[in-house]
């Protein structure tokens, strides 16, 4: 039904060390706030625009090491948890994502397949670098603790992985600042990384239209309004 999501594999090249912007968190948060986000009103607005959803095994999130946790941060991440298993498997993610739109057009920045291809390599789950069970998101995380002497390099990257981990760090100064909807956004947003999606390293006018930015931001608006 789909071309070969070998397509996708080229976003690997675009990343030596995939970090998620802290400028892009705090956007989303301002345009939350503004009441300026109209994506969702438009996709529930046209029902019409996207196709009967294909049937999927049911989607699951595993967390397959944590590192660094304590009692706080665990309970935060089974809450992530059933935040992330709710909307993996939601309508609402698969209409938003069919009708995503960059530049005019029914697309994502920064990748060369469509949305429904797109939607199907992350109901499918398969990382490239690793092992990983399909249909699920599988998610080793750390929390760490950037050494700076400068206050906005403590603060300037949410997190990062690496094309050849199946690890996800996470800046412990945002994951307790973070709420259980931007974390979802944030696991999500790295996730997307390993199988395949890049984006602009610098901030460029594209970079919130990508694969990573464009359906964490929509996993993170889900999630906001679903479980306040």
């Amino acid at each position: 039904m789909f071309p070969t999501l070998a397509l996708i594999a080229f976003g690997l090249s675009s990343f030596a060390h995939a970090n998620e912007d802290a400028t892009e968190l705090l956007n989303r948060r301002l345009r939350r706030q503004n009441d300026a986000d109209t994506t969702l009103s438009q996709s529930q607005a046209n029902p019409d625009l996207y196709p009967a959803s294909t049937q999927y095994p049911e989607m699951k999130v595993n967390f397959t090491k944590l590192v660094r946790y304590g009692p706080q941060a665990q309970a935060k991440a089974d809450r992530v948890k059933h935040i992330l298993e709710a909307v993996l498997n939601s309508e609402e993610l698969e209409a938003r994502v069919l009708n995503f739109e960059w530049d005019g057009k029914r697309q994502f920045a920064s990748t060369a397949i469509s949305n429904g291809e797109v939607y199907h390599s992350i109901r499918v789950g398969h990382e490239l670098a690793y092992e990983g069970e399909e249909h699920s998101l599988d998610i080793e995380n750390e929390i760490y603790w950037p050494f700076a002497l400068w206050f906005w390099k403590k603060w300037s990257v949410v997190g990062y992985t690496l094309p050849d981990s199946p690890r996800i760090w996470t800046n412990g100064n945002w994951f307790y600042r973070m709420t259980d909807a931007e974390l979802a956004g944030h696991f999500v947003h790295e996730w997307l990384h390993k199988i395949g999606f890049g984006h602009d390293f610098n901030r460029t006018a594209k970079r919130p239209y990508s694969v990573p930015y464009g359906v964490g931001g929509i996993i993170e608006d889900i999630a906001v309004r679903q479980f306040p």
